[in-house]
């Protein structure tokens, strides 16, 4: 979407004798020229390069994440006593006797 109209950004191809060039422009400016909008265009290949990157650094960061989680989940695991319970629900630690008082 362009950033200043919010309308779609419509593909372009300019074709040359050795290659195509393919871009994306805005649609507001390519239907109603630049009393609407202005002309916001960017290469294709360099918007798809873009959004690679961006996706790449998402999912690096969704791992580090998933990571850190695990780490914190393992010291709060490490953190807490544990206590095995009999099915009465009374615990297995020493019970300080009346005689031992």
């Amino acid at each position: 979407r362009c950033a200043d109209c919010g309308k779609a950004m419509n593909r372009k191809t300019i074709s040359q004798p050795y290659r195509n060039y393919y871009y994306y422009i805005c649609s507001t400016f390519k239907k109603q020229h630049s009393g609407a909008c202005t002309k916001h265009t960017i290469r294709s290949d360099r918007l798809e390069q873009a959004v690679l990157e961006t996706l790449r650094s998402q999912i690096a960061l969704a791992v580090e994440m998933d990571e850190l989680i695990a780490e914190i989940t393992a010291a709060a695991r490490a953190a807490v006593p544990q206590t095995i319970c009999r099915p009465s629900g009374h615990s297995l630690k020493p019970s300080v006797s009346a005689s031992s008082r």
